[in-house]
């Protein structure tokens, strides 16, 4: 039983970790876009 909750909160945490990453890049993504746009213009 305890090793299932271990694997639920590894589940967890992994799944919070990978959002966090994702957002990051869209993030990075979006300010660089942006800024390749400012310099055009």
């Amino acid at each position: 039983m305890k090793g299932s909750y271990l694997l639920l909160a590894t589940f967890i945490f992994g799944a919070v970790i990978a959002v966090l990453l994702i957002w990051i890049v869209l993030w990075a993504t979006k300010k660089a876009y942006s800024r390749k746009w400012d310099e055009e213009e």
